[in-house]
């Protein structure tokens, strides 16, 4: 019983971090918000990165050494991770882009079936409930590994299972509706 009280007040610490963190990013909440979202390694920062015309140069790392790609201006908030642990504990926004006059606000997500724990997994659920209440306009990118399809797919079916059971169930009061659009 103690270990499960630790764990509540480690989510209530995360979830009161994560609060503040968001509330301080947010600037507009009639801007258009796009969530990236996927597992570990996948891409989202890469792609936010890339997005940003932040330029991407491949680095040999590790032993033995394999090809990864690296921003070449580094930002803090938009650290490309190479470890097997998520880079990402908390959602990072980039908000330089405009398009029609309107500010478009990317979020870096933290990733689904996080290797941390379920402490930090229901953290990571909170932070994107949080975001989804804070737009009225909000896109979502789901990055997704190549080799996720591989063997019977079971990595794209977890994907899958771990956003359907976030936004599947119509549990946000602003959920997914038609003028929602979902990228894969």
């Amino acid at each position: 019983m103690k270990q499960g009280n630790n764990d509540i007040e480690l989510i209530k610490a995360n979830i009161d971090t994560g609060r503040e963190a968001i509330k301080g990013k947010v600037n507009d909440c009639e801007a258009n918000a796009v969530l990236f979202l996927g597992n570990s390694g996948a891409g989202k920062t890469t792609l936010i990165n890339y997005l940003i015309s932040n330029k991407l140069k491949i680095i040999k790392q590790g032993f033995p050494p394999k090809k990864v790609l690296e921003a070449e201006k580094s930002i803090d908030s938009l650290k490309i991770g190479h470890k097997i642990s998520s880079e990402t504990t908390l959602p990072n926004i980039w908000s330089a882009l405009k398009y029609q006059n309107k500010e478009i606000a990317l979020w870096d997500c933290p990733r689904f079936g996080d290797n941390r724990g379920v402490v930090q997994d229901i953290s990571n659920s909170y932070y994107l409930k949080m975001l989804f209440d804070q737009y009225k306009h909000r896109r979502i990118v789901m990055t997704i590994l190549e080799n996720s399809f591989e063997g019977r797919g079971e990595n794209f079916l977890r994907l899958i299972t771990s956003f359907t059971a976030l936004f599947g169930d119509g549990s946000y009061k602003k959920g997914l509706h038609s003028n929602h659009e979902i990228y894969f």
